[in-house]
């Protein structure tokens, strides 16, 4: 899914993308910064590690990301951030830049919280089925409960849902 998220953003022209991801401990943070990477590295383009910036999924820490991203690096026309949260706070430092986001910046979240579609105009994110995660999950514990560990947990589908913060 971040893949895809990252592969829209450069299917739009975009190099230039930063990424705020979650915390380097976290499995989630690394698969998602992964399918960041595997996006750049299939579209035969160099990732800028400069442009990573670790924010613990918190919102505040992803203002000031963002800020500091934008002011040491002001060819970054885009915004991959691995939870909504982040990308909200990816928005509110574009905001207090003077520009705006998804005209001047696009940012692309994660998780399509609620709130994701109400502010700035909507922030565009990745979608995933929570019901689907939760069987996913169950069966998973489940399967090590009963004593295995070597099976690969399934993917879990999901949608890019464009809103007003990165639109075609």
């Amino acid at each position: 899914a971040a893949k895809r998220a990252t592969e829209f953003l450069i299917q739009k022209g975009h190099r230039d993308v930063a990424m705020l991801n979650g915390t380097p401990a976290a499995d989630v943070s690394r698969k998602r910064y992964r399918g960041y990477c595997l996006a750049f590295e299939e579209a035969g383009l160099a990732v800028n590690t400069d442009y990573l910036r670790y924010c613990d999924f918190d919102e505040g820490k992803a203002i000031q990301a963002t800020l500091e991203l934008l002011q040491r690096h002001p060819r970054i026309t885009a915004i991959f951030a691995a939870s909504d949260l982040m990308a909200i706070g990816a928005c509110r430092a574009i905001g207090q830049l003077g520009m705006v986001p998804g005209t001047d910046i696009d940012v692309i979240g994660f998780d399509d919280i609620p709130i994701a579609k109400y502010l700035f105009g909507g922030v565009s994110t990745i979608r995933q089925d929570p019901y689907q995660l939760g069987c996913v999950a169950g069966e998973a514990v489940y399967s090590m409960l009963q004593g295995g560990t070597d099976a690969p947990l399934p993917t879990v589908g999901f949608d890019l849902i464009l809103r007003r913060t990165a639109t075609p």
